[in-house]
């Protein structure tokens, strides 16, 4: 959650299937090939909730990038006669859970707000992305302003970090404790959703 105002995280649709490994749970939905064959198919979507985008609104995902999913269901439909049939099998609250689930089943459709990076390209596949969205500092409402990270350890003296699990925002943090704040205290969360509640922001005692 951490890192400079240049940096930029890529927003995208995550496009994950399985290289030559089969999930031993049947959690995916049909190949092009298959829908093709028979004419309809499932499309299988597993999904780590981001607001707007992607999230469980009364028990169903809705945001953005299901109205893209409908869209491309018309297209699909439209453009080749084929039916797809939008299958959720549902969120994953934990990001590193999230994406190894959908790293192991095959045909699965995993979306959610992700960074692109040469070492997950190794075993995901990315669809391209489609908006960016800069990494920044939360801190509860009442923190000091900060205007640069030479400031960060004596203006928020007595706080801590905490960061998502298997992000890459580890690694911002770990550079910013190395050059500016070697004394600051790092923990993990599972999840955003989890970091941003209220106890988790408040100064230590």
């Amino acid at each position: 959650m951490i890192n400079r105002q240049a940096m930029k995280q890529l927003l995208t649709i995550l496009l994950l299937t399985t290289l030559n490994h089969i999930f031993a749970q049947n959690t995916g939905g049909d190949s092009w090939a298959t829908t093709k064959a028979n004419g309809s198919g499932t499309l299988a979507i597993v999904y780590y909730e981001q607001a707007g985008l992607i999230q469980d609104v009364n028990g169903n995902p809705e945001g953005l990038c299901v109205e893209i999913f409908k869209d491309f269901v018309d297209y699909v439909q439209a453009k080749h006669n084929k039916k797809i049939t939008l299958q959720d099998v549902g969120k994953e609250p934990v990001f590193t859970d999230f994406l190894s689930s959908t790293q192991k089943s095959a045909n699965l459709l995993g979306v959610t707000n992700v960074t692109i990076t040469d070492e997950r390209k190794k075993i995901l596949k990315f669809m391209p992305p489609f908006i960016s969205n800069p990494v920044v500092l939360l801190t509860h409402k009442e923190a000091p302003a900060v205007v640069n990270f030479t400031e960060l350890s004596k203006k928020l003296n007595g706080y801590s970090a905490e960061i998502i699990g298997g992000s890459t925002h580890i690694k911002y943090i770990n550079k910013i404790k190395k050059e500016n704040w070697p004394s600051l205290s790092i923990t993990y969360g599972p999840s955003g959703q989890e970091i941003i509640k209220p106890k988790l922001c408040i100064r230590n005692a």
